[in-house]
């Protein structure tokens, strides 16, 4: 006798994420002092530029629904801006797709801010764009005191 049992299981939509550590970021500029380690990314200070870019890969088709920023900011006068672009590989044109500063939060604990929504299309279309998270460390005299420790996409 044989005898077969067929499971059927919801169709529940399934979050993933793809986590951007401190050494997926490189900088602008070839003249950028900085320290990046698994503990986290900091700009040295008399460092000329505060700017970094990571690549994103993303399954094709994917929904983007937030990107999250784990980072500390200790300073009263210097920023983290992060901006998730798409490229168009034809045109070169930007899309801003999230942006977000966080205006000096003076917390020397890591911190955490969710981005959404996600503006300029949230599907994935990797035949025709590719996509880039970039941070800016505002304040050079204050570089020492923000620290990016990851940001985190999410999509579905």
């Amino acid at each position: 006798m044989f005898l077969s049992i067929v499971l059927f299981a919801p169709n529940f939509a399934r979050a993933d994420s793809v986590v951007l550590a401190p050494n997926d970021f490189f900088p602008l500029s070839d003249d950028a002092l900085f320290q990046s380690s698994i503990d986290g990314l900091f700009v040295e200070s008399g460092s000329p530029s505060g700017v970094f870019y990571a690549p994103v890969k993303l399954p094709e088709g994917a929904k983007i629904t937030s990107v999250v920023l784990f980072y500390k900011d200790d300073s009263s006068s210097g920023n983290i801006e992060i901006n998730l672009w798409k490229k168009n590989i034809y045109t070169l044109d930007n899309t801003m797709m999230a942006t977000w500063t966080s205006s000096a939060d003076t917390a020397a604990v890591p911190l955490i801010h969710k981005l959404s929504p996600i503006y300029g299309g949230n599907s994935v279309n990797n035949g025709g764009y590719f996509y880039i998270v970039r941070i800016q460390f505002s304040d050079p005299g204050a570089f020492a005191d923000c620290m990016l420790y990851a940001v985190k996409i999410m999509y579905k």
